[in-house]
């Protein structure tokens, strides 16, 4: 087994390892001997034996989100009718190209090798046809390249090195030729000689592309002079931020970074957004889904769940007083999230929870779980005990029926099982927390979800007694009305996707709360924002609130003008108890709770300032700009505030909300010093990292970080100036 290892120390020192201090738990004998890492991925269980889960191998992360290319791989064996069958006729991988940096590649065995363009074409549109409908769209592969074998190393296993290792050698327009967008003549056109708006655009984006390793490159990009069509270099977040900001910074204009962002734009629409900025933003907005159609949208929507009728077979009319009495069974989504976590943690502490089940983006159970222990391991509180109070529902908020199973939607629903089995209370926390995506994209997951699951509240025929929806995004309750009733659509149309997303979810739960059969209840609780719990202070790297906050430390001053001004804000352990006791408390009545928890903005920063040791002062907002864009553009997109700058200019560097106020009362200065304690915590725990320092790298694989690249992968989409 380690032949091909000998005469090479630097791959035997990767395989053959001392035994980590984890060995020394395990009721096994000790051995001075190195052991074989093999790259498997197993679950460890109680009564000694081990579980395969899969290769650590397979496992990739593309624009921060993680992803298991063997779930890619069968989903595209399925499009072709091979379910099942020999798993050498496909393989997914990562592969870095240079050109454009890492794409998520999937090879065919495909033994014609006359494929003429029109029947590839027709082949790729096939298979991205079936994983749209099927799979998140960070899992839909964007190149197709046919083969008629595959390599294999000398153990007869596919060698993914020599297949990634073709994809580079293949000249870019042969490259484009393999993308979902059709023949390589359609999608890299050259830029005519007499557009030089364009050709300067091209160049830029290939700096952007090439990085600044690539610094004093002679050699030609294949890029250079080419039409190419954004979406389909691969561009993340970070590169389509620093496209936005280059190409602002070179010709002095302020487009918006979303309109960079706009499906199918190209090299060619860029240089004409240069000529005239103002008129065609205006134009590539019309694309965009606007205001009244979102409104129109949540319209239809509540219609639909106007018509849902409570069943006739409605058990809680006549038993409501017995179920009280009986143990809830929660059903959560988002669990493995920053605040689903310690949801999660709070239930399996609770004796009137005999079960939680997690609902998991994943292959399977076991791989639901493992994101389960990944997250409550990296936030402090996860032990082997509590794994007998969990069950996993491997699932998708954005497919029918949350892609669950049959039998587990009839226990959502309570239909043809024992009351036992059925869910009593569901806890709806799951979301994709992405500022940079639209509406469209967001709808199936943050809006269709809470569709299906009030359907489930409304019809009422099982035990389902509580539904609580986790609200997020910039808009408040209050709005709710003004929008919706006065048709007041610039509101809405200035709110990122996300928040309209959200809006939305607002809106029809609000409605249906009205329409709750007898017995049930539906309500919504909406967070400020969520930092660390006040015991551990673990908190999410990611959020816009602390890379604020590392922007301020780096510049030593915050802006002026804002001290009263209160930031609504409470540890992420205090939001958790409120949402649950929002839910199972038998005696509260259905209501939207916009949580009003906070401090003001001046002693947010008095503890910062404490908590680091740094001297923060108040700045003029103009003046405080100029040095975050500053500090900003000489470090590029490794700083904290890089891919949130365009969110950062529009507040002026503000933290809090003027119209907020804090609570009074004895009970207001208690809930004042939870948040405080809490804000220490944090404050404390991001200081051991150095982030507040600046020395945390934003790609750090820590596996003591909390991101939601690491945890629940949505990174390179960072968590705005949302409640969420």
């Amino acid at each position: 087994m380690l032949k091909e290892y000998l005469g090479d120390p630097i791959k035997t020192n990767q395989v053959l390892i001392n035994p980590p201090a984890w060995r020394h738990s395990l009721d096994v004998p000790s051995s001075p001997s190195k052991l074989y890492r093999s790259g498997d991925l197993v679950r460890y269980l109680p009564d000694g034996t081990i579980r395969f889960i899969g290769r650590k191998d397979t496992m990739v992360k593309l624009n921060g989100q993680r992803l298991e290319v063997g779930e890619v791989e069968s989903a595209i064996r399925k499009s072709r009718g091979e379910a099942g069958s020999n798993t050498d006729n496909v393989a997914v991988d990562l592969v870095d190209l240079n050109a454009s940096g890492p794409r998520l590649v999937a090879f065919l065995k495909y033994p014609d090798e006359n494929l003429s363009e029109a029947k590839l074409s027709t082949l790729i549109s096939q298979i991205r046809s079936h994983l749209i409908s099927t799979l998140p769209g960070y899992m839909v592969p964007r190149i197709y390249i046919p083969l008629a074998t595959f390599p294999h190393n000398s153990n007869g296993k596919l060698d993914r090195a020599k297949l990634k290792q073709h994809v580079r050698n293949l000249p870019t327009s042969e490259l484009f030729r393999y993308t979902e967008s059709g023949s390589s003549e359609q999608v890299l056109t050259e830029i005519p000689p007499h557009d030089t708006a364009a050709i300067q655009v091209s160049e830029i984006l290939v700096d952007i592309l090439r990085g600044p390793e690539a610094n004093g490159e002679q050699e030609k990009h294949p890029l250079k002079g080419k039409n190419a069509t954004l979406e389909n270099l691969g561009l993340d977040s970070l590169r389509t931020v620093s496209l936005a900001r280059s190409i602002n910074g070179f010709y002095g204009l302020n487009i918006p970074i979303k309109t960079f962002r706009r499906v199918g734009l190209t090299v060619r629409d860029i240089a004409e957004l240069v000529r005239s900025p103002d008129q065609a933003v205006a134009q590539f907005e019309q694309h965009a889904k606007g205001a009244a159609d979102i409104l129109h949208d949540i319209k239809k929507l509540d219609k639909e769940l106007a018509q849902v009728q409570p069943s006739q077979q409605n058990r809680l009319q006549k038993g409501t007083r017995s179920q009280a009495a009986k143990r809830q069974v929660v059903f959560l989504t988002g669990a493995t999230g920053f605040l689903g976590s310690q949801i999660l943690r709070q239930l399996l502490t609770l004796e009137t929870v005999s079960k939680a089940i997690a609902l998991v983006r994943a292959r399977d159970a076991d791989a639901g779980f493992q994101r389960i222990v990944a997250a409550g391991t990296t936030a402090r509180w996860w032990s082997p005990k509590l794994a007998s109070r969990i069950e996993v529902w491997p699932g998708d908020l954005a497919k029918p029926q949350l892609g669950l199973s049959p039998d587990q939607w009839a226990r959502l629903e309570g239909t043809g099982i024992q009351d036992s089995e059925a869910v009593t209370a569901i806890i709806h926390n799951g979301a994709v927390v992405n500022w940079a995506s639209s509406y469209e994209r967001l709808r199936a997951t943050n809006v269709i979800s809470t569709v299906q699951i009030l359907k489930l509240a409304l019809e009422g025929t099982g035990p389902l007694q509580h539904f609580t929806y986790v609200s997020g995004g910039e808009m408040h309750f209050s709005e709710i009305e003004m929008v919706t009733e006065a048709n007041n659509s610039s509101r809405l149309l200035s709110a990122s996707g996300y928040s309209q997303s959200k809006f939305a979810s607002d809106v029809l739960v609000h409605r249906s709360m009205i329409r709750a059969p007898l017995g049930r209840r539906i309500n919504m609780v909406k967070p400020g924002s969520i930092i660390g719990t006040a015991t551990e202070g673990i908190s999410s790297t990611d959020d816009f609130i602390w890379r604020l906050a590392a922007g301020v430390c780096e510049a030593r001053a915050f802006v002026d003008g804002e001290q009263d001004a209160v930031i609504r804000l409470a540890g992420a352990d205090y939001v958790a108890q409120r949402i649950i006791h929002a839910c199972l408390n038998l005696g509260s009545a259905s209501e939207a709770l916009e949580m009003a928890e906070g401090i003001s903005v001046g002693d947010f920063w008095r503890v910062v300032s404490e908590g680091t040791g740094l001297v923060l002062r108040a700045m003029d907002p103009d003046d405080w700009l100029r040095v975050v864009n500053t500090n900003v553009s000489r470090q590029g997109p490794s700083h904290p505030l890089w891919p949130v700058m365009e969110f950062v200019e529009q507040r002026k560097g503000r933290l809090g909300d003027a119209g907020a106020r804090i609570a009074e009362g004895h009970h207001g200065k208690e809930t004042r010093e939870e948040v405080l304690q809490a804000l220490r915590k944090s404050v404390d725990y991001l200081c051991n990292l150095r982030f507040l320092q600046g020395e945390a790298a934003l790609n750090s694989e820590r596996k003591d970080v909390f991101r939601r690249s690491a945890v629940n992968g949505v990174n390179g989409k960072v968590l705005a100036p949302t409640s969420m």
